[in-house]
């Protein structure tokens, strides 16, 4: 039991603490593993319950993940709420995280940054599995946290020389630009220009908005091209119109179970008649057997988030915690 200023008991760890114990270095074989076990069924899942669906894509999940040999569970509250920051200055995912061993409480934390370093880190694994060794230009959509984030976790798999910012407020791309600069020591460029123009040249595409109608057409993005649509998490959220999904060559998913109930960009694709359900790769398939596709084609990557990665990103934090009280002990 870790000790708290409070005394003996589970601590509850601030954003600062989650970002000190999560590193892409730890996180990225802790997401294979777990992504192994899934497809072996020693991880188990329960569906994701969504609740209170708003018209600007409101909603709180709550979800659940446990290994079943070593007793490990997470569970997640987290709340959804697109306008929360310009209203009330609070961020636009809040909620709490919840790890348990053996019928242990070992910590508690708050949802919204580690969700945001966990839908990074495994947008940046399929980036590693999926884009050309020789992607050079990132441009991303959206100019909030996830938006950081994402740069920061694609810009160490990729060699970048370029990344573009795109958003419906230019100052808040303008300011993500000159912070992402800084950092990567970069050209990090807020981007004006229509989505088509954004998208030129560029090897890998991230949406990360607030969308709820489609941002990015047939014709945007180029042949050769990695789009990882990973801002919509429920059916009624879409960032890709139908054309567009159904021009892509490969559609690599967290799960096909999970896409069919949560992606609403493949969901209304298929509802259009522009996707078959039987064209979505699951990526324990692409970990196992490597890319199924060529440098010209189209491939989208469609993350809906999952209850598996926050159990490897727990399991992570819970080590360090362990390592952090043998070395106060010691």
């Amino acid at each position: 039991m870790v000790r708290t200023e409070r005394g003996y008991g589970p601590p509850f760890l601030s954003d600062a603490d989650v970002r000190s114990y999560l590193t892409l270095s730890d996180l990225w074989p802790a997401l294979k593993e777990a992504i192994r076990q899934v497809e072996a069924g020693s991880i188990q899942c329960a569906a994701r319950a969504a609740l209170g669906h708003g018209p600007l894509g409101e909603v709180t999940h709550l979800m659940a993940a446990k290994d079943v040999a070593s007793q490990r569970v997470v569970t997640k509250l987290v709340d959804y709420d697109p306008s929360r920051p310009a209203l009330s200055g609070r961020p636009s995912v809040v909620g709490i995280v919840t790890f348990m061993v053996a019928g242990e409480v070992i910590f508690l934390a708050n949802a919204g940054v580690f969700t945001n370093i966990r839908t990074a880190a495994a947008t940046a694994l399929a980036v590693d599995l999926l884009a050309s060794s020789n992607a050079r230009v990132l441009t991303i959509f959206g100019a909030g946290p996830l938006a950081k984030e994402h740069a920061m976790a694609v810009a160490r798999c990729r060699k970048l020389e370029e990344i573009r910012i795109v958003s419906l407020s230019g100052l808040t791309a303008d300011q993500l630009a000159h912070d992402l600069s800084k950092v990567l020591r970069m050209p990090v460029l807020a981007s004006n220009a229509g989505a088509r123009e954004a998208c030129a040249g560029a090897d890998i595409v991230v949406t990360a908005t607030s969308a709820v109608t489609p941002i990015l057409f047939a014709g945007d993005v180029e042949r050769g091209t990695l789009l990882a649509a990973i801002g919509s998490g429920i059916a009624e959220r879409r960032e890709l119109d139908g054309p567009l999904v159904g021009s892509a060559d490969l559609i690599v998913v967290e799960t096909i179970e999970a896409a069919k109930n949560e992606a609403g960009d493949l969901i209304s694709a298929n509802v259009e008649g522009y996707l078959s359900w039987n064209a979505l790769v699951p990526i324990s398939d692409i970990l196992r057997d490597g890319r199924h596709s060529d440098p010209g084609q189209i491939v989208v990557y469609k993350s809906v988030g999952a209850a598996w990665q926050d159990l490897a990103c727990a399991s992570i934090i819970a080590r360090r915690l362990d390592e952090t009280e043998a070395t106060r002990l010691s």
